[in-house]
């Protein structure tokens, strides 16, 4: 199978949606702690008090 440009792997997208992936487990994570604790749900960066 040759590499033509639409099956190559672009490293920027890969390295863009491994990120993408990261965030959401990260902010699935926060979530399901913060129900744990009984808190109050998790604000988006940048709102109320830092970490």
């Amino acid at each position: 199978m040759k590499n033509t440009p639409e099956n190559t792997p672009d490293p920027a997208k890969q390295k863009q949606e491994r990120l993408a992936k990261a965030l959401r487990d990260n902010l699935r994570r926060r979530k399901e702690q913060a129900r744990e604790r009984g808190s109050d749900p998790v604000q988006p960066p940048g709102t109320g008090t830092p970490d």
